[in-house]
């Protein structure tokens, strides 16, 4: 994948940072902010977040693959089947949601903390046009990541054949929430 403008040039390090949770102690309650920045590596949070898909029961049933996990943005692929199709034979707008939610959420992911899972808050989904084509791509970036929220764009991409040429199908903004576990 090509980037373009000043994502050529960035390469953020894989930063995290930390919190201390003090509870137990006399007198103390809730958490302190520690500034203790430690790195993960990528294969890491790779490993969580494939091993997370795949004890997945929804996306196994619809068929969808993990693609790509990159800091800040997931892939998932989905096949044309017809047991994911409406009446009409597009595939249902159910299915599309819910492989675009599944990659902004792992985009999420890569960017929240260590003892952290994420949840979705809120998404707004904009339904192109039909869902025709042999196979799918979800696509979710990070555009902002803070402490608690990290707001996410997806799109799904329709293709037809063996080349690169797609269709845009939906357009997705969604608020992932950071939860410990």
């Amino acid at each position: 994948m090509e980037a373009s403008g000043w994502a050529k040039s960035y390469n953020p390090p894989n930063l995290r940072r930390t919190s201390v949770w003090r509870a137990g102690y006399p007198g103390v309650q809730g958490h302190a902010t520690k500034h203790d920045w430690q790195r993960t590596s990528m294969s890491d949070i790779h490993k969580r977040i494939a091993d997370s898909f795949n004890a997945q029961g929804l996306m196994a049933t619809v068929g969808a693959t993990l693609s790509l996990v990159a800091e800040g943005e997931v892939h998932i692929a989905l096949p044309f089947s017809k047991a994911l199709s409406q009446q009409h034979g597009y595939v249902h707008a159910g299915a599309i949601t819910s492989i675009v939610d599944t990659a902004c959420g792992y985009a999420a992911l890569t960017k929240a903390p260590p003892e952290c899972d994420v949840l979705t808050a809120e998404f707004k989904i904009n339904l192109l046009r039909p869902a025709l084509g042999e196979h799918f791509l979800a696509i979710g970036r990070v555009l902002n990541s803070g402490k608690l929220l990290t707001v996410c764009t997806g799109e799904v991409r329709a293709f037809s054949g063996a080349g690169s040429a797609h269709k845009v199908v939906a357009l997705m903004q969604a608020t992932i929430v950071n939860v410990r576990r």
